[in-house]
């Protein structure tokens, strides 16, 4: 199975279903869905989360995870999407926060490069600081998400379309 077109023979379901993957998108999606719903129960259900899977660092990856999703937030070229924390698959914003996520922890400068030129092009170092705390913190509990090749990134970009036009929720 094939997911947005992507070239990798995997099932997304299962990619997602991955702790790694499922602790950064559904962390993602409930905070920028808390901040967009003025409602705090998608971050409850994130703490939840974490709460469940990391025990023992889970304020600390939350933590980093609200510092990085803030300023992305504050220095992203357009609104960021998000779908709801119950959605399959995922939207151009949340492939490029797995892929910049996966791409600090794999040390891949060129996948690293282009995730941050596409959501953020003007404050790059500030996000990538960010970004680069979280992905760390998670590595460190051995939650390392699979890799995300620039090639696949540029696929995913070309595919998304235009990220300006309207979308069901954005934060910004």
């Amino acid at each position: 199975m094939v997911s947005m077109g992507c070239p990798y023979d995997l099932d997304p379901q299962a990619y997602l279903a991955r702790s790694p993957e499922r602790l950064t998108l559904q962390g993602y999606r409930g905070w920028t869905w808390a901040i967009a719903s003025r409602s705090p129960k998608p971050w409850r259900e994130v703490r939840r989360l974490y709460a469940d899977e990391l025990p023992e660092c889970a304020p600390a990856t939350l933590e980093a995870l609200s510092h990085f999703v803030e300023t992305l937030g504050l220095c992203a070229s357009c609104p960021l999407r998000m779908r709801r924390c119950e959605a399959k698959g995922v939207c151009r914003d949340e492939a490029l926060v797995l892929a910049l996520v996966a791409a600090i922890q794999h040390a891949d400068s060129q996948a690293i490069e282009r995730s941050l030129s596409a959501m953020c092009p003007v404050q790059v170092e500030r996000v990538g600081e960010a970004a680069a705390s979280f992905a760390i913190i998670m590595k460190m509990q051995d939650r390392v998400l699979l890799p995300i090749p620039a090639s696949v990134i540029e696929h995913i970009l070309e595919r998304a379309g235009d990220p300006f036009e309207p979308a069901s929720k954005t934060l910004h």
